[in-house]
């Protein structure tokens, strides 16, 4: 059964073609969907209501906006910062992670791939810290 997958507006939809063949999706984007503009929440409850079971970012600032307890979808967020040294591209993380996430029953939360802290982890480490849970600027 094919999937669709939506790029949200940020992703280079020439990153679809890094996913595997033996995966069963066709990606859509924001843009041809006609959502360009829509914030964050909006457009995640529209991919839902659309029957797109997932969505792939680059935008780290979504970890922040959205609650993770109420995301209608799952969320693949790819890292804000590479690690070249782990031969870690785009491209690479398409084909490898993503893929292997593609192929998983996935939770309604945000998975991040790659390497490099992100806003989601700062929020939780302070929370273990009893500071509060804000996003450093």
């Amino acid at each position: 059964m094919t999937t669709s997958i939506l790029f949200d507006e940020n992703m280079p939809p020439a990153l679809a073609k890094c996913l595997p063949g033996d995966l069963d999706v066709v990606v859509t984007t924001v843009q041809y969907q006609k959502w360009r503009g829509k914030v964050n929440g909006e457009l995640l409850r529209l991919a839902a209501a659309a029957g797109i079971p997932v969505v792939i970012t680059m935008d780290k600032s979504m970890l922040g906006q959205q609650n993770e307890g109420s995301l209608p979808l799952p969320v693949i967020v790819l890292a804000p910062s590479l690690d070249p040294r782990k031969g870690e591209t785009f491209e690479s993380l398409m084909s490898n992670q993503v893929a292997d996430l593609l192929r998983q029953d996935l939770d309604s939360r945000f998975h991040i791939v790659g390497s490099g802290p992100t806003p989601l982890d700062r929020i939780k480490h302070r929370s273990r810290q009893g500071q509060s849970s804000d996003v450093e600027q």
